[in-house]
């Protein structure tokens, strides 16, 4: 069994907001370059995941008919 088996776990999208706030709050006091670049990619995979709800969010909402008189 490898060490690198991807998971999938569900977060919702503020817990996902937090984990990215926190990495990068974090990887300001820390000197290690190559630690700082492993969690810079994990807060890039947790910003591709936010990135594209918000998109699939937008792309149902242009679907959405609009109303064609005012109240």
């Amino acid at each position: 069994m490898s060490l690198n088996t991807e998971h999938k776990v569900t977060l919702t999208t503020d817990q996902l907001w937090q984990l990215i706030e926190l990495i990068n709050s974090n990887n300001q006091y820390n000197e290690d370059e190559e630690e700082i670049e492993s969690w810079k990619q994990i807060a890039g995979i947790f910003e591709t995941v936010v990135d594209k709800y918000y998109r699939q969010i937008a792309e149902a909402r242009s679907q959405q008919p609009t109303a064609e008189w005012e109240d």
